[in-house]
Protein backbone atom coordinates (compact mmCIF):
# COMPACT_ATOMS: atom_id res chain seq x y z
CA UNK A 1 0.00 0.00 0.00
CA UNK A 2 2.86 2.44 0.84
CA UNK A 3 4.29 1.77 -2.13
CA UNK A 4 1.59 2.25 -4.18
CA UNK A 5 0.58 5.72 -2.34
CA UNK A 6 3.52 6.80 -3.08
CA UNK A 7 3.11 6.01 -7.15
CA UNK A 8 0.04 8.32 -6.75
CA UNK A 9 1.83 10.84 -4.81
CA UNK A 10 4.43 11.26 -7.47
CA UNK A 11 2.10 11.50 -10.46
CA UNK A 12 0.05 14.12 -8.72
CA UNK A 13 2.68 16.48 -7.97
CA UNK A 14 4.40 15.67 -11.62
CA UNK A 15 1.56 17.00 -13.15
CA UNK A 16 1.43 20.01 -11.03
CA UNK A 17 4.78 21.16 -12.19
CA UNK A 18 4.04 20.59 -16.03
CA UNK A 19 0.54 22.56 -15.60
CA UNK A 20 2.35 25.33 -14.21
CA UNK A 21 5.53 25.22 -16.55
CA UNK A 22 2.89 25.19 -19.75
CA UNK A 23 0.86 28.42 -18.09
CA UNK A 24 4.18 30.21 -18.11
CA UNK A 25 4.93 29.41 -21.97
CA UNK A 26 1.19 30.38 -22.85
CA UNK A 27 1.53 33.69 -20.62
CA UNK A 28 4.79 34.21 -22.92
CA UNK A 29 3.39 33.35 -26.01
CA UNK A 30 0.63 35.40 -25.79
CA UNK A 31 2.61 38.59 -25.64
CA UNK A 32 3.41 40.90 -28.43
CA UNK A 33 7.31 40.58 -27.78
CA UNK A 34 8.77 44.12 -28.55
CA UNK A 35 11.55 43.48 -25.75
CA UNK A 36 15.12 43.56 -27.10
CA UNK A 37 16.76 39.71 -27.20
CA UNK A 38 20.44 39.24 -27.96
CA UNK A 39 21.33 36.54 -30.39
CA UNK A 40 24.93 34.90 -30.11
CA UNK A 41 25.74 36.09 -33.30
CA UNK A 42 25.84 39.89 -32.04
CA UNK A 43 22.39 40.93 -33.78
CA UNK A 44 19.12 41.22 -31.46
CA UNK A 45 15.59 40.74 -32.12
CA UNK A 46 14.03 44.51 -32.29
CA UNK A 47 10.03 43.64 -32.22
CA UNK A 48 8.06 40.21 -33.03
CA UNK A 49 5.04 41.68 -34.74
CA UNK A 50 1.15 40.41 -34.62
CA UNK A 51 -0.93 42.13 -36.66
CA UNK A 52 -2.33 39.82 -39.63
CA UNK A 53 -5.00 36.78 -38.88
CA UNK A 54 -3.41 34.60 -42.20
CA UNK A 55 0.07 33.85 -43.37
CA UNK A 56 2.64 36.97 -43.74
CA UNK A 57 3.55 35.61 -47.25
CA UNK A 58 5.73 39.10 -48.19
CA UNK A 59 8.05 41.88 -46.35
CA UNK A 60 9.74 45.06 -47.59
CA UNK A 61 11.58 47.91 -46.79
CA UNK A 62 11.22 51.66 -47.64
CA UNK A 63 13.97 53.11 -49.40
CA UNK A 64 15.11 55.05 -46.53
CA UNK A 65 14.09 51.87 -44.04
CA UNK A 66 12.10 54.15 -42.13
CA UNK A 67 8.87 51.76 -42.93
CA UNK A 68 8.14 47.96 -43.39
CA UNK A 69 5.17 46.56 -45.46
CA UNK A 70 3.94 43.59 -45.18
CA UNK A 71 1.34 41.29 -47.46
CA UNK A 72 -0.73 38.60 -46.54
CA UNK A 73 -3.06 36.06 -47.37
CA UNK A 74 -6.30 37.87 -45.25
CA UNK A 75 -5.95 40.18 -48.24
CA UNK A 76 -4.35 43.29 -46.32
CA UNK A 77 -1.20 45.07 -46.89
CA UNK A 78 0.27 46.57 -43.33
CA UNK A 79 2.91 49.40 -43.06
CA UNK A 80 5.12 49.44 -39.85
CA UNK A 81 7.36 51.96 -38.36
CA UNK A 82 10.60 49.96 -38.49
CA UNK A 83 12.35 51.21 -35.31
CA UNK A 84 9.56 51.37 -32.97
CA UNK A 85 7.43 48.01 -34.83
CA UNK A 86 4.49 50.35 -34.48
CA UNK A 87 1.71 49.34 -36.59
CA UNK A 88 1.22 52.91 -38.97
CA UNK A 89 -1.60 52.19 -41.74
CA UNK A 90 -3.39 49.30 -43.63
CA UNK A 91 -4.00 49.03 -47.35
CA UNK A 92 -6.92 46.80 -47.94
CA UNK A 93 -8.09 44.52 -50.64
CA UNK A 94 -11.57 43.75 -49.09
CA UNK A 95 -13.35 46.80 -50.38
CA UNK A 96 -12.61 45.47 -54.04
CA UNK A 97 -15.91 43.10 -53.06
CA UNK A 98 -14.47 40.68 -55.60
CA UNK A 99 -15.02 36.71 -55.98
CA UNK A 100 -11.63 36.09 -56.34
CA UNK A 101 -9.34 34.97 -54.15
CA UNK A 102 -7.58 38.40 -52.60
CA UNK A 103 -4.18 36.53 -51.04
CA UNK A 104 -1.37 39.09 -51.26
CA UNK A 105 1.81 37.65 -53.13
CA UNK A 106 4.33 40.30 -53.17
CA UNK A 107 4.80 43.78 -52.05
CA UNK A 108 7.77 46.27 -53.08
CA UNK A 109 8.25 50.35 -52.05
CA UNK A 110 8.93 52.67 -55.11
CA UNK A 111 12.04 54.12 -54.23
CA UNK A 112 10.56 57.67 -53.88
CA UNK A 113 8.66 56.18 -51.30
CA UNK A 114 5.27 57.84 -52.72
CA UNK A 115 3.74 54.09 -53.68
CA UNK A 116 3.43 50.25 -52.69
CA UNK A 117 3.30 47.89 -55.82
CA UNK A 118 1.61 45.00 -55.35
CA UNK A 119 0.64 41.20 -56.42
CA UNK A 120 -2.21 39.26 -55.04
CA UNK A 121 -3.90 35.97 -55.95
CA UNK A 122 -6.35 37.78 -58.11
CA UNK A 123 -4.42 38.17 -61.37
CA UNK A 124 -3.80 41.96 -61.15
CA UNK A 125 -0.71 44.38 -60.05
CA UNK A 126 -1.83 47.30 -58.03
CA UNK A 127 -0.32 50.85 -56.97
CA UNK A 128 -1.12 52.26 -54.12
CA UNK A 129 -0.83 56.16 -52.72
CA UNK A 130 1.16 55.56 -49.14
CA UNK A 131 -0.05 58.88 -48.35
CA UNK A 132 -3.77 58.33 -48.95
CA UNK A 133 -3.87 54.64 -48.79
CA UNK A 134 -5.71 54.39 -51.64
CA UNK A 135 -5.58 52.54 -54.78
CA UNK A 136 -4.01 54.36 -57.88
CA UNK A 137 -3.93 51.54 -60.62
CA UNK A 138 -5.34 48.03 -61.46
CA UNK A 139 -3.04 46.20 -63.77
CA UNK A 140 -4.59 43.83 -65.84
CA UNK A 141 -4.92 42.15 -69.22
CA UNK A 142 -2.02 44.89 -70.69
CA UNK A 143 -4.17 47.83 -68.71
CA UNK A 144 -4.89 49.82 -65.67
CA UNK A 145 -8.89 48.36 -65.27
CA UNK A 146 -9.30 50.78 -62.40
CA UNK A 147 -11.17 53.60 -63.00
CA UNK A 148 -12.63 56.21 -60.62
CA UNK A 149 -17.00 57.32 -60.63
CA UNK A 150 -18.04 60.62 -59.99
CA UNK A 151 -18.82 59.49 -56.74
CA UNK A 152 -15.04 58.61 -56.03
CA UNK A 153 -15.79 54.86 -55.53
CA UNK A 154 -13.71 52.23 -57.86
CA UNK A 155 -15.02 50.82 -61.17
CA UNK A 156 -12.77 47.73 -61.86
CA UNK A 157 -14.82 47.11 -65.37
CA UNK A 158 -15.85 43.47 -66.67
CA UNK A 159 -13.08 41.89 -64.67
CA UNK A 160 -12.46 38.40 -65.87
CA UNK A 161 -9.72 36.51 -63.76
CA UNK A 162 -7.89 33.70 -65.79
CA UNK A 163 -6.40 31.68 -63.51
CA UNK A 164 -3.23 33.25 -63.38
CA UNK A 165 -1.93 34.20 -60.10
CA UNK A 166 1.04 36.53 -59.89
CA UNK A 167 3.58 35.29 -57.66
CA UNK A 168 6.37 37.87 -57.66
CA UNK A 169 6.24 42.26 -58.39
CA UNK A 170 9.38 44.48 -58.78
CA UNK A 171 9.98 48.52 -59.67
CA UNK A 172 12.70 49.73 -61.24
CA UNK A 173 15.07 52.60 -59.04
CA UNK A 174 14.28 55.16 -61.87
CA UNK A 175 10.48 54.47 -61.19
CA UNK A 176 9.31 54.12 -64.89
CA UNK A 177 8.54 50.25 -64.70
CA UNK A 178 7.24 47.23 -63.13
CA UNK A 179 7.57 44.11 -63.52
CA UNK A 180 5.27 40.79 -62.70
CA UNK A 181 5.65 37.30 -62.73
CA UNK A 182 3.68 34.12 -62.25
CA UNK A 183 1.79 30.97 -62.70
CA UNK A 184 1.11 31.97 -66.62
CA UNK A 185 4.96 31.29 -67.34
CA UNK A 186 4.74 35.21 -68.62
CA UNK A 187 7.10 38.17 -67.23
CA UNK A 188 4.73 41.59 -67.96
CA UNK A 189 6.43 45.25 -67.82
CA UNK A 190 4.41 47.92 -66.97
CA UNK A 191 4.63 51.48 -67.37
CA UNK A 192 4.15 53.50 -63.79
CA UNK A 193 2.79 56.19 -65.11
CA UNK A 194 0.04 54.97 -67.75
CA UNK A 195 -0.46 51.47 -66.35
CA UNK A 196 -0.25 49.83 -69.55
CA UNK A 197 1.84 46.72 -70.41
CA UNK A 198 4.77 47.46 -72.57
CA UNK A 199 6.73 43.89 -73.47
CA UNK A 200 5.64 40.44 -72.76
CA UNK A 201 8.34 38.21 -72.02
CA UNK A 202 8.19 34.75 -72.69
CA UNK A 203 10.92 31.93 -71.79
CA UNK A 204 10.22 30.24 -68.42
CA UNK A 205 9.04 26.93 -69.21
CA UNK A 206 7.49 27.04 -65.45
CA UNK A 207 5.76 29.29 -62.70
CA UNK A 208 7.36 32.46 -62.50
CA UNK A 209 8.55 32.26 -58.47
CA UNK A 210 10.95 36.27 -58.21
CA UNK A 211 11.70 39.46 -60.17
CA UNK A 212 14.27 41.57 -59.63
CA UNK A 213 15.40 44.95 -61.50
CA UNK A 214 19.08 45.54 -61.73
CA UNK A 215 20.10 48.67 -59.53
CA UNK A 216 21.02 50.81 -62.97
CA UNK A 217 16.84 49.85 -63.75
CA UNK A 218 18.71 48.34 -67.41
CA UNK A 219 18.07 45.02 -66.78
CA UNK A 220 15.33 42.51 -64.89
CA UNK A 221 16.20 38.87 -63.70
CA UNK A 222 13.67 36.54 -63.29
CA UNK A 223 14.16 32.80 -61.55
CA UNK A 224 11.07 29.61 -62.35
CA UNK A 225 10.30 26.33 -61.39
CA UNK A 226 9.32 23.76 -63.77
CA UNK A 227 7.67 20.44 -62.24
CA UNK A 228 8.91 17.26 -63.90
CA UNK A 229 5.66 16.68 -65.80
CA UNK A 230 5.45 19.96 -67.29
CA UNK A 231 9.17 19.27 -68.69
CA UNK A 232 9.59 21.06 -72.08
CA UNK A 233 9.28 18.63 -74.84
CA UNK A 234 10.92 21.35 -77.37
CA UNK A 235 15.02 20.82 -75.55
CA UNK A 236 14.01 24.40 -73.35
CA UNK A 237 15.42 24.15 -69.59
CA UNK A 238 13.58 23.95 -66.82
CA UNK A 239 14.13 25.81 -63.67
CA UNK A 240 15.45 29.02 -65.17
CA UNK A 241 17.25 32.17 -64.43
CA UNK A 242 16.88 34.57 -67.14
CA UNK A 243 18.04 38.40 -67.69
CA UNK A 244 16.19 40.32 -69.79
CA UNK A 245 17.08 43.88 -71.12
CA UNK A 246 14.76 46.66 -70.57
CA UNK A 247 12.59 48.31 -71.76
CA UNK A 248 13.07 45.62 -74.88
CA UNK A 249 12.54 42.68 -73.01
CA UNK A 250 14.65 40.76 -75.23
CA UNK A 251 16.78 37.83 -73.49
CA UNK A 252 19.92 38.32 -72.95
CA UNK A 253 21.18 35.60 -70.44
CA UNK A 254 19.71 32.20 -69.60
CA UNK A 255 21.09 30.59 -66.17
CA UNK A 256 20.50 26.80 -65.73
CA UNK A 257 19.86 25.78 -62.65
CA UNK A 258 19.36 22.05 -61.09
CA UNK A 259 16.37 22.67 -59.16
CA UNK A 260 13.64 24.93 -58.51
CA UNK A 261 14.45 28.54 -58.25
CA UNK A 262 12.52 30.27 -55.28
CA UNK A 263 14.19 33.85 -55.36
CA UNK A 264 16.78 35.98 -57.32
CA UNK A 265 18.29 39.34 -56.47
CA UNK A 266 20.66 41.71 -58.21
CA UNK A 267 23.92 42.78 -56.17
CA UNK A 268 24.90 45.88 -55.21
CA UNK A 269 27.22 46.30 -58.27
CA UNK A 270 25.06 44.43 -60.65
CA UNK A 271 27.89 42.02 -61.28
CA UNK A 272 26.06 38.95 -59.40
CA UNK A 273 22.78 37.44 -59.19
CA UNK A 274 22.28 35.72 -56.10
CA UNK A 275 19.29 33.06 -55.81
CA UNK A 276 17.62 30.46 -53.94
CA UNK A 277 16.64 27.27 -54.54
CA UNK A 278 14.85 24.16 -53.57
CA UNK A 279 17.86 22.01 -52.32
CA UNK A 280 18.56 24.34 -49.76
CA UNK A 281 21.45 26.08 -51.88
CA UNK A 282 22.27 30.15 -52.04
CA UNK A 283 24.39 30.27 -55.50
CA UNK A 284 26.45 33.59 -56.56
CA UNK A 285 25.97 34.12 -60.27
CA UNK A 286 29.08 35.81 -61.64
CA UNK A 287 27.07 37.49 -64.90
CA UNK A 288 29.93 38.42 -67.21
CA UNK A 289 31.66 35.22 -67.31
CA UNK A 290 29.09 32.87 -67.08
CA UNK A 291 29.59 31.14 -64.19
CA UNK A 292 28.46 29.92 -60.72
CA UNK A 293 31.13 31.41 -58.37
CA UNK A 294 29.95 30.22 -55.17
CA UNK A 295 27.61 27.73 -53.99
CA UNK A 296 26.55 28.69 -50.28
CA UNK A 297 24.76 25.68 -48.31
CA UNK A 298 21.56 26.83 -46.11
CA UNK A 299 21.70 23.25 -44.84
CA UNK A 300 21.76 19.80 -44.81
CA UNK A 301 18.32 18.17 -45.41
CA UNK A 302 17.66 20.08 -48.98
CA UNK A 303 14.94 22.14 -47.07
CA UNK A 304 14.25 24.80 -49.56
CA UNK A 305 15.50 28.29 -49.28
CA UNK A 306 12.43 30.10 -50.20
CA UNK A 307 13.83 34.72 -50.36
CA UNK A 308 16.92 36.14 -50.87
CA UNK A 309 18.13 39.80 -49.53
CA UNK A 310 21.33 41.64 -50.90
CA UNK A 311 22.81 44.52 -50.05
CA UNK A 312 26.09 45.96 -50.27
CA UNK A 313 27.91 43.86 -47.63
CA UNK A 314 25.06 41.09 -47.01
CA UNK A 315 23.24 38.32 -48.14
CA UNK A 316 20.13 36.85 -46.37
CA UNK A 317 18.88 33.88 -47.01
CA UNK A 318 15.36 32.65 -45.55
CA UNK A 319 14.55 29.26 -45.62
CA UNK A 320 11.67 26.32 -44.56
CA UNK A 321 14.86 24.92 -42.49
CA UNK A 322 13.59 27.48 -39.90
CA UNK A 323 16.54 29.09 -39.98
CA UNK A 324 17.42 32.91 -41.36
CA UNK A 325 20.94 33.29 -41.92
CA UNK A 326 23.44 36.56 -42.90
CA UNK A 327 26.20 35.74 -45.49
CA UNK A 328 29.10 38.39 -45.99
CA UNK A 329 29.54 39.54 -49.38
CA UNK A 330 33.08 40.33 -49.59
CA UNK A 331 33.97 36.53 -48.35
CA UNK A 332 30.76 34.53 -49.20
CA UNK A 333 31.22 33.10 -45.33
CA UNK A 334 28.58 32.19 -43.02
CA UNK A 335 27.93 35.56 -40.50
CA UNK A 336 25.00 34.70 -38.44
CA UNK A 337 22.27 32.10 -38.39
CA UNK A 338 18.67 33.24 -36.68
CA UNK A 339 16.82 30.34 -35.55
CA UNK A 340 13.61 30.94 -36.58
CA UNK A 341 9.89 28.88 -37.62
CA UNK A 342 9.73 28.80 -41.32
CA UNK A 343 11.01 31.98 -43.30
CA UNK A 344 8.82 32.57 -46.10
CA UNK A 345 10.12 36.29 -47.06
CA UNK A 346 13.15 38.30 -45.94
CA UNK A 347 14.45 41.88 -46.56
CA UNK A 348 17.03 44.00 -45.69
CA UNK A 349 17.18 47.71 -45.27
CA UNK A 350 19.33 49.79 -47.99
CA UNK A 351 21.27 51.09 -44.80
CA UNK A 352 22.16 47.75 -43.60
CA UNK A 353 20.91 48.16 -40.05
CA UNK A 354 17.94 45.66 -40.14
CA UNK A 355 16.42 42.57 -41.47
CA UNK A 356 12.44 42.20 -41.24
CA UNK A 357 11.21 37.94 -41.78
CA UNK A 358 8.10 36.90 -41.73
CA UNK A 359 7.71 33.31 -39.98
CA UNK A 360 4.63 30.70 -40.19
CA UNK A 361 3.51 29.72 -36.25
CA UNK A 362 0.14 30.47 -35.16
CA UNK A 363 -0.82 31.57 -31.56
CA UNK A 364 -4.10 30.91 -30.63
CA UNK A 365 -5.07 33.58 -28.46
CA UNK A 366 -8.81 32.46 -27.64
CA UNK A 367 -11.31 29.82 -29.74
CA UNK A 368 -12.10 31.48 -32.80
CA UNK A 369 -9.07 34.41 -33.22
CA UNK A 370 -5.77 32.97 -34.33
CA UNK A 371 -3.19 35.38 -34.00
CA UNK A 372 0.40 35.23 -36.00
CA UNK A 373 3.38 36.31 -34.79
CA UNK A 374 4.47 37.11 -37.77
CA UNK A 375 7.11 39.78 -38.92
CA UNK A 376 10.33 39.69 -36.76
CA UNK A 377 12.48 43.05 -37.50
CA UNK A 378 16.14 41.93 -36.53
CA UNK A 379 19.21 44.73 -35.72
CA UNK A 380 22.35 43.24 -37.31
CA UNK A 381 24.30 45.11 -35.29
CA UNK A 382 27.47 43.92 -36.69
CA UNK A 383 31.09 44.66 -38.00
CA UNK A 384 31.16 44.87 -41.54
CA UNK A 385 32.92 41.99 -43.09
CA UNK A 386 36.34 42.89 -44.71
CA UNK A 387 36.95 42.18 -48.44
CA UNK A 388 39.38 38.87 -48.96
CA UNK A 389 40.94 40.15 -51.86
CA UNK A 390 40.96 37.71 -54.99
CA UNK A 391 38.13 36.06 -53.89
CA UNK A 392 35.71 36.66 -55.88
CA UNK A 393 37.63 35.37 -59.36
CA UNK A 394 36.01 33.68 -62.75
CA UNK A 395 37.04 29.82 -62.61
CA UNK A 396 37.30 29.55 -59.25
CA UNK A 397 36.03 26.78 -57.31
CA UNK A 398 33.32 26.80 -55.33
CA UNK A 399 32.53 25.54 -51.69
CA UNK A 400 32.26 21.67 -51.45
CA UNK A 401 34.51 21.21 -53.90
CA UNK A 402 32.23 22.10 -56.47
CA UNK A 403 34.11 23.11 -59.74
CA UNK A 404 32.37 26.58 -61.24
CA UNK A 405 29.32 25.94 -63.64
CA UNK A 406 29.47 27.25 -67.48
CA UNK A 407 26.32 28.56 -68.50
CA UNK A 408 24.35 29.19 -71.67
CA UNK A 409 23.51 32.31 -72.97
Amino acid sequence: MPRKSFKRKNKKTKTKKTHKRNNKSISRNRKTLSNVRKMKGGGQIMHSIKGHIDIVSCVAFSSDGNYIASGSHDSTIKIWDTKTGKYIKTLDLIFLKSKYRLKVSSVVFSNDGKYIVSGSYDGTVKIWSIETGKLEKMLYDNTNILKFKEDGTYDFGNFNFDGSIIRTVAISKDGQYIVSGGDSQILDMWSTETGDCITKMTGHYGMVNSVAFSNDSKFIVSGASTSASSRPNNGGIRNTIIIWSVPEGKQVLTLPNESSVNSVAYSSDDKYIVSGDNRGNVHIWEIEFKIIIRILQHNNTQESVNSIAVSENYIVSGSSDKTVKIWSTKTWELIETINNKKARSVAISNNEEYIVYSKEIVYKTHPGNPQYEDIIIYSINQPLPQANTGIVQAGQAGLAGKEPQELTT
